[in-house]
């Protein structure tokens, strides 16, 4: 007999108050029964707050960053 357990729940990123540029962040899942075995799972955020380019040309560019579709940052 095979069980299938499903639990879901929301997150809620409020980036107001972050200044601009890239943020990353990880939310960690913890047995509360046993917390010293550490995180049971990671789930990545990665926010990008735009800069406001107000007093020159538009254009930005981040140097040594590369950027792939579906590509998913290691953990450190």
């Amino acid at each position: 007999m095979t069980y299938e357990l499903y639990y879901f729940f929301s997150i809620i990123v409020d980036p107001t108050n972050l200044n601009e540029g890239l943020h990353y962040y990880e939310l960690y899942g913890i047995d509360y029964k046993a917390p010293w075995r550490g995180p049971i799972f990671r789930i990545p955020i990665t926010v990008t707050k735009p800069m406001a380019v107000t007093e020159r040309h538009p254009l930005v560019s981040f140097s040594n960053m590369l950027f792939l579709p579906g590509a998913l940052l290691p953990l450190e």
